[in-house]
């Protein structure tokens, strides 16, 4: 934890809430002097920022960077509710904190000047991702709600403001899975999929995500991907292992049991049928490749910055 006062030390989160808007009314702000975040619970619309204009449903996440302009649209017939965070990179005020965020330009106000936008480059411009409701990112966005509506302090606060940068950089550079051949239902099934990878996934979750029935999703997968969907989530613990066998001293049986297979046996067999090597000979043998590919990329939650016990990872100022 001691690399994450390395970037956005000062940080703060100074207003978070959740908040209906409700349908047929628009709401302009011209000038926030925040970087911004903004996660749709339930509900529809657009949010224009800047001049970059974003259809909303369930699981979409905008960030808007600093002194942004926005504009909500709810649809007409369906408001929508959104989890607002308010972040400030740099709030060089201490103690006797004004937690509230301009919406405009505010030079009379003595706070105004103390705080400032780290400058990022990558963090100019907005852009919008989807993740799944039930993803780690909204368990994170939820608690930081529930924190500032309880009043947490100012320590708390600050933390999760530097939680949420680096989720936000890992959120700008994510390339999109945005595959037109494969339905909406499907993806988000297979989202859900990485989000957890390394715990049980039930019919019963994919059911949920995708809004079918369990023959329906059966059929979806032999269409699109040519396999059950148990053979499917057994097939990307295996990719994500030969990733971990790679990159990481963990034991192959501690490696088995954190990917739900129930034996060492029954991994090491499993990992043979996939590749024709046991996980061993492919941890001492840097010569074979794994095969590109859907399976072989590792969980979106990697990819993505996060992890199931939001552990922030340190970004190299090269990076920037």
């Amino acid at each position: 934890m001691t690399e994450i006062s390395k970037h956005w030390e000062n940080a703060i989160i100074i207003q978070a809430t959740c908040r209906e808007f409700r349908m047929g009314e628009n709401y302009h702000y011209p000038q926030v002097q925040s970087c911004y975040l903004a996660a749709c619970f339930t509900g529809s619309g657009r949010i224009k920022v800047n001049n970059q204009t974003f259809d909303i449903t369930a699981g979409k996440v905008i960030f808007a960077p600093w002194n942004h302009t926005i504009t909500y649209m709810p649809h007409p017939d369906s408001p929508f509710v959104l989890g607002c965070i308010h972040l400030i990179p740099e709030a060089l005020e201490h103690g006797d904190i004004h937690y509230n965020a301009f919406h405009t330009v505010h030079p009379d106000h003595p706070l105004y000047f103390l705080r400032k936008n780290e400058v990022v480059s990558r963090f100019n411009r907005a852009v919008c991702r989807t993740f799944s409701p039930d993803s780690n990112f909204f368990y994170l966005l939820r608690y930081a709600i529930d924190c500032f509506v309880s009043q947490g302090t100012e320590e708390q606060l600050r933390l999760l403001a530097r939680l949420f940068f680096y989720e936000i950089h890992a959120m700008i550079n994510r390339i999109p899975e945005n595959n037109e051949k494969y339905p909406s239902a499907l993806q988000r099934m297979l989202h859900h999929i990485d989000d957890y990878m390394e715990l049980p996934i039930l019919m019963q979750q994919l059911t949920f995500h995708s809004n079918l029935s369990p023959a329906s999703i059966y059929r979806m997968f032999r269409k699109y991907l040519g396999t059950t969907p148990q053979k499917y989530i057994i097939r990307r613990r295996l990719h994500h292992a030969a990733r971990i066998l790679r990159s990481n001293t963990v034991s192959i049986s501690a490696l088995a049991q954190s990917l739900q297979f129930s034996t060492a046996g029954n991994f090491s067999r499993a990992f043979k049928e996939e590749f024709g090597i046991s996980p061993r000979q492919f941890r001492n043998n840097p010569a074979i490749k794994l095969p590109a590919g859907k399976l072989s990329r590792p969980p979106r939650h990697i990819d993505d910055g996060m992890n199931p016990h939001f552990t922030p990872k340190f970004i190299p100022e090269s990076e920037f």
